[in-house]
């Protein structure tokens, strides 16, 4: 995560003989979340065609609401123009 930039050095703690560092977050949740998805997709290089399988996956894993659902189809009619 440090290699990333989703965490950032803070400090060091003295444990017995040895130090350890602390951290923070650098990213919000969705941030660090929205990253990961783009980077394992592009890892992945899915087909195209199974786009619409991934998006019905998403969907019913995470029992979206009507108002998310919405949003997909707003960004679908943008990518549609």
């Amino acid at each position: 995560m440090l290699e990333k930039n989703a965490i950032e050095v803070t400090g060091f703690v003295k444990i017995v003989k040895n130090y350890g560092r602390t951290f923070i977050p650098t990213l919000a949740k969705e941030d660090f979340e929205i990253m990961e998805l783009k980077n394992n997709y592009q890892e992945l290089d899915p087909d195209p065609s199974v786009l619409p399988e991934y998006i019905n996956y998403f969907i019913q894993e995470n029992d979206m609401s009507a108002e998310i659902i919405e949003e997909l189809q707003a960004v679908l009619e943008t990518a549609r123009k």
